[in-house]
């Protein structure tokens, strides 16, 4: 049996926070949520795999540029069919995006549109920037909460998720169901200022009966009293104790051993400070799991502190299921939960685009609108974007052990080839060494050297830069042909591919050498120019006062040998250091036709192959 929603769509304008609580609640409710995501990746895309945004569960995501009437025209004809819309901006951007509340319920009339923002549409904080921390301080509730020295955040638990996510998740229910009875839609402004402050109703109440003072870890809730708060065990953990009820403070006396001793009443709050350190003395005698052993299951309202890693395999979670592995790690189960109707996690957190076809096409698009859209840059990701994630996939998939042997095998064979540059060059320097110096020799070694530094480093970032854009295309041609068979590409890559891919980058590399060879020669021939004047002058006035001194005996043969060693190894430092610039382009040239026939390869061998989050191209 469908969720509880099922048969109901609304469309998701995307964003962060509350918003895809919000979404995420009505599909694991079984609406048909659409997310419209942007088409180029946000910044929460790049601190981890989308796989791992929970919030962003049970939906599917078409890809559109807003900042283009094409982009908008799809969301409107999306929510010409759709029963519902949230939007997450501040105040006035929808708006000027042309999405406002206005054009879409004249889109269409029976639309429910949700607006979540923080400071909510009017106000004098309206349009101002903020977060969970600001919202819910400005409600009293973040200063309720903390230590007696400062306040503490929740995390974002009270403004984004329970003050927010759920506060609109709840009115879009109750506006749709309103919408059912009179046919017509209407704006739902959930604001979390609202929500936190609906969340702080109760201890309003205890505050306007005198029961709440403003002043922390002094009330009965917020770690002032002995019987309501955490105590730190043997082991270094945590155990929670809320024993408010008579009944259940004399059963929490009973289990410590504290019943016997003649202890103040339980709501003498000028004796609470004594009290909970006597309580603090007694738990840290004995660990967590011996706690839990005591007093799991008691009256007592007693639970240890859990890890979120330690609550998913807690027994009573197992017994629930309230825990799924969605996408390779455990995450909260849909809820609440319905006898007839089940909810459920329809699946993972879909990737930025990955359903666009499929939508346009259940939305009356024609392909060759679709064609049109993609030209136009509206819909599907760029090139570069699709390069970009492709090269994220290559490096998130480093921890596949066959992955890690190929590039190991490469590496290897990239070292022995430098090992054999490396002898080569020696060799070749030391036949260097070997010539007899003059200013003539100096001059040239130094005017060839000066060329080939000047070359390798002009050719370094222009090699650099296709190195990368040809290793980047091979990965996404790859995993297009896994990933897309529908475009008629063969399922098996051959190795030649690779091949190729070498040879095309040789000959792109010549002919971006053809086109800068009059920078080169400028280049050399200033190089030239000032090895000529400076060696060579250096050179001639060495060689003669080198000539003075033996033609005049002013200095002993042996020592013009030494010096003459002394100078030879000047020579060959100086040349390794040349020849060093100069392998770079030689090795630009070998590592990418290396690389890319090992992207091959990993292509053909690695079973599931590599995937890039699905989508138009």
């Amino acid at each position: 049996m469908a969720g509880p929603l099922s048969g109901l769509t609304v469309v998701e304008l995307a964003g962060i926070g509350p918003g895809p609580m919000c979404s995420m609640m009505l599909g694991d409710m079984g609406a048909d949520v659409i997310r419209v995501d942007r088409t180029k990746s946000h910044v929460m895309d790049r601190l981890a795999d989308p796989k791992f945004a929970v919030h962003n569960r049970s939906r599917r995501s078409v890809s559109v540029d807003l900042q283009k009437k094409e982009g908008v025209d799809v969301v409107l004809r999306l929510i010409a069919k759709a029963d519902g819309l949230t939007e997450p901006f501040r105040p006035g951007v929808a708006e000027r995006l042309g999405l406002g509340p206005d054009v879409c319920l004249a889109r269409n009339p029976k639309l429910v549109y949700g607006r979540m923002t923080g400071w909510g549409q009017e106000g004098p904080l309206a349009k101002a920037a903020g977060h969970d921390i600001n919202y819910i301080a400005l409600t009293g509730a973040l200063h309720a909460i903390g230590s007696k020295d400062k306040p503490m955040p929740p995390l974002n638990l009270v403004g984004d998720f329970g003050g927010g996510g759920m506060l609109l998740a709840f009115g879009m229910v109750c506006g749709l169901l309103e919408a059912q009875k009179s046919g017509k839609g209407q704006v739902v402004d959930a604001a979390m200022v609202d929500g936190a402050a609906l969340l702080l109703g109760g201890i309003y109440g205890m505050a306007g009966a005198g029961l709440w003072k403003d002043e922390r870890e002094t009330n009965m809730l917020d770690g002032g009293a002995h019987f309501y708060g955490t105590y730190e065990t043997r082991d270094g953990k945590f155990v929670s104790i809320g024993s408010i009820e008579p009944q259940f403070y004399e059963l929490l006396l009973e289990k410590t051993g504290l019943k016997s001793q003649n202890l103040p009443a339980q709501m003498d709050r000028k004796m609470w400070g004594d009290l909970k350190a006597k309580l603090e003395g007694v738990f840290k005698t004995k660990t967590r799991d011996e706690w839990c052993a005591i007093m799991e299951g008691t009256d007592i309202c007693f639970a240890p502190v859990l890890t979120m890693q330690e609550a998913s395999q807690h027994p009573h979670a197992k017994a629930r299921n309230a825990y799924v592995d969605v996408s390779g790690f455990a995450q909260p189960a849909a809820a609440p939960r319905f006898s007839r109707t089940k909810e459920s996690v329809k699946g993972p957190a879909a990737k930025r685009g990955q359903h666009t076809d499929e939508i346009l096409n259940q939305s009356g698009f024609t392909t060759k609108e679709i064609g049109e859209l993609k030209a136009a840059g509206s819909s599907a990701r760029s090139n570069v974007d699709a390069m970009i994630r492709a090269f994220d996939l290559a490096i998130r998939q480093l921890g596949d052990p066959r992955l890690r042997g190929i590039i190991w095998q490469s590496l290897a064979l990239s070292l022995v080839l430098q090992i054999a540059i490396g002898v080569v060059a020696w060799w070749v320097l030391q036949s260097f060494a070997t010539f007899q110096w003059n200013w003539l020799n100096e001059t040239i070694r130094w005017l060839g050297g000066g060329a080939v530094a000047v070359l390798a480093l002009m050719l370094f970032p222009a090699s650099f830069g296709i190195v990368i854009s040809i290793f980047l295309e091979q990965i996404a041609d790859i995993v297009e042909s896994e990933h897309y068979p529908k475009l008629g590409r063969a399922r098996g890559v051959p190795l030649w591919t690779g091949i190729r891919s070498g040879v095309v980058f040789l000959l792109t590399l010549v002919a971006l050498n053809l086109v800068l060879l009059p920078f080169y020669l400028v280049a050399l021939f200033i190089a030239g120019l000032g090895a000529l004047l400076f060696y060579g002058a250096n050179g001639w006035l060495a060689g003669r006062e080198y000539y003075e001194q033996v033609a005049l005996r002013r200095l002993d043969p042996a020592d013009v040998k030494v010096w003459r060693k002394a100078n030879a190894g000047v020579l060959w430092a100086t040349g390794v250091a040349i020849v060093f610039l100069g392998t770079i382009p030689i090795l630009n040239l070998i590592v990418p036709v290396l690389g890319v026939a090992a992207m091959v390869h990993v292509a053909q061998t690695l079973r599931p192959p590599l995937k890039l989050p699905a989508g138009p191209r």
